[in-house]
């Protein structure tokens, strides 16, 4: 593992921290450069960039402390804001950064379904370029395996697991370049954000039974209570409007 790239004096780049800002930075150019198609200004997209980014991260860290780490941020309730505390759940920060991005372009004349569209190549590439981080990292690890890909991670030394976060950012990786390939294919607006609802909540809910996290329901994580609600509601949503646009073509 490589948590620190590189120190100088006072300064220091983390891993993790590197490929967050190089997701964000190429995410950027990525969805002005669709956004262009979609009559949005480089500036409109930097503005909802940046609010996403940071609902994101916000979101994330509250999902993190009302259900991991409750007792701990009680009695330590300064510690939610410290940058250099790890937790964050990339679930949390999809659900609130969804939210914001819906808050911040009400007014514009686009429609959401079709900048969501836009954004979401952008936001499967940085999940990628993240658990890639993460691996670097040490975090965010698997459970103890015999694969011959295994990995010891230095948090659980003598341990081989899973590397569970390059599952991720390989499937994230190959979700990107299909959403990629089927954006000037879609049949509706909102297929390619829904397409990746549904394809990221499988891939994750799959993952998570080699994921090392605490079980929240029954045998289920709540990465997998959460992926399978999101299946349901995307799924229904998907049919939806499919339908309405089959409806629409025969007329």
């Amino acid at each position: 593992m490589h948590p620190i790239i590189w120190t100088w004096g006072p300064f220091t780049i983390y891993s993790w921290g590197f490929a967050l800002s190089l997701a964000v930075l190429s995410g950027l150019l990525l969805t002005q450069r669709l956004g262009r198609r979609e009559g949005l200004s480089p500036d409109q997209v930097a503005g909802l960039a940046l609010v996403l980014v940071i609902a994101g991260l916000l979101g994330a860290r509250l999902f993190h402390v009302l259900f991991f780490e409750w007792d701990w941020y009680q009695a330590h309730p300064w510690d939610i804001i410290r940058i250099n505390r790890p937790g964050l759940v990339f679930q949390g920060g999809l659900l609130l950064g969804l939210g914001a991005g819906f808050w911040y372009t009400r007014h514009w004349p686009v429609s959401f379904w079709r900048l969501a569209d836009t954004v979401t190549p952008a936001v499967v590439w940085g999940y990628s370029l993240v658990r890639i981080g993460c691996y670097f990292n040490g975090c965010c690890y698997g459970k103890p395996t015999e694969a011959a890909w295994g990995v010891v991670f230095p948090a659980l030394p003598g341990v081989v697991r899973h590397p569970t976060q390059l599952y991720l950012a390989f499937g994230a990786g190959l979700l990107f370049l299909y959403l990629l390939w089927k954006y000037n294919r879609r049949s509706f607006e909102g297929q390619i954000f829904l397409s990746y609802l549904l394809a990221y909540s499988g891939l994750r809910i799959g993952i998570e039974f080699w994921r090392e996290n605490p079980l929240f329901w029954g045998p289920l994580t709540l990465a997998q209570v959460v992926g399978l609600l999101v299946l349901a509601v995307a799924g229904w949503e998907y049919i939806r409007r499919s339908r309405r646009r089959s409806g629409a073509c025969k007329k």
